[in-house]
């Protein structure tokens, strides 16, 4: 009888959590991922100030010297040109949406 109690308690906690984790806002969910793609943000648009154009989007000795990730991440998150003045930055996980994606054009962090 007590380790019904014990157990059932165990399976209410563990799905209370779960659904706290899922509702949580993004800001706190991916903290250290938000975190690291601002400053590469803010890098990107001090590159263009100074050149006057974003890096090419293939330029992986640019991007790599930009985003301040670890080496091995350079290419996380992926950088894609909008126009001159906007850019995405998208965390891709696997192969299956949903993904992390900010745009300049919007100022936001946004599951897509």
């Amino acid at each position: 009888m007590k380790f019904g109690k014990y157990f059932l308690t165990f399976l209410c906690v563990i799905i209370g959590i779960g659904l706290v984790w899922y509702n949580l806002p993004l800001e706190i969910k991916y903290r250290t991922k938000i975190q690291a793609a601002n400053r590469f943000a803010q890098n990107l648009q001090n590159y263009r100030q100074k050149y006057g154009k974003f890096p090419a989007e293939n330029d992986w000795h640019t991007l790599a010297r930009l985003n301040p990730l670890t080496p091995y991440q350079a290419h996380v998150p992926e950088f894609k040109i909008i126009d001159n003045q906007h850019f995405e930055l998208t965390f891709v996980q696997g192969f299956d949406p949903p993904y992390l994606r900010y745009s300049t054009r919007t100022q936001k962090w946004e599951i897509k």
